[in-house]
C-alpha cells in the first residue's frame, strides 16, 4: 500500500478497528518478508523472532511501514514491541494519534512536527536505549 492508501484506510476504519486493521496489513507484509505462504499460521500474538525475522528484514518491514505511515519509527521497533498486535497498538496509539488532520499525499516534505517515533535525540541517548536493548536480550 502506498502512503495515502494505508494511512487513509485506517482513517476511514472506525477507531475501535484501527489496530485490528493494522495487525492484518503487518501480518500480510510479514507473510511476504518471510515466504509464509498461509497467513493463518502468523496470529496477531505470533512472536516475530520465532517465526523467523532476523534483524535485516525487521531493518526492511521497518522501512517499508515508514514509507507506508509516512513517519519514520524506531530502528529497534520489532524488538519493543515483538508481535503484530503489540506494534500495531503501539503505531495506532502513536502514529494516527499524532496526526489527526494529515495530508497523506505529502510525505516528501515532512512537517517538523511530523513523528519520529522512540528516536533518540542526543548521543547519551542512544547510547542508553541500545544498553537497554543488549541487556533485555541478553547481548
Amino acid at each position: 500500500m502506498t502512503t495515502s492508501a494505508l494511512l487513509d484506510h485506517l482513517e476511514r476504519t472506525p477507531p475501535v478497528l484501527r489496530a485490528a486493521a493494522l495487525v492484518e496489513h503487518i501480518v500480510a507484509r510479514l507473510c511476504e518478508a518471510l515466504f509464509i505462504e498461509e497467513p493463518g499460521r502468523v496470529h496477531a500474538r505470533s512472536r516475530f523472532a520465532e517465526l523467523g525475522l532476523d534483524s535485516k528484514r525487521a531493518l526492511a518491514l521497518k522501512e517499508d511501514l515508514e514509507d507506508e505511515l509516512g513517519c519514520r519509527l524506531s530502528t529497534t521497533l520489532f524488538f519493543d514491541y515483538p508481535t503484530p498486535e503489540r506494534l500495531a497498538a503501539h503505531l495506532v496509539g502513536t502514529v494516527l494519534a499524532s496526526e489527526p488532520q494529515r495530508d497523506a499525499a505529502d510525505t516528501s516534505n515532512p512537517s517538523p512536527t511530523s513523528p519520529t517515533l522512540d528516536e533518540p535525540t542526543t548521543p547519551e541517548d542512544f547510547d542508553a536505549r541500545m544498553r537497554r536493548t543488549f541487556d533485555k536480550y541478553g547481548l
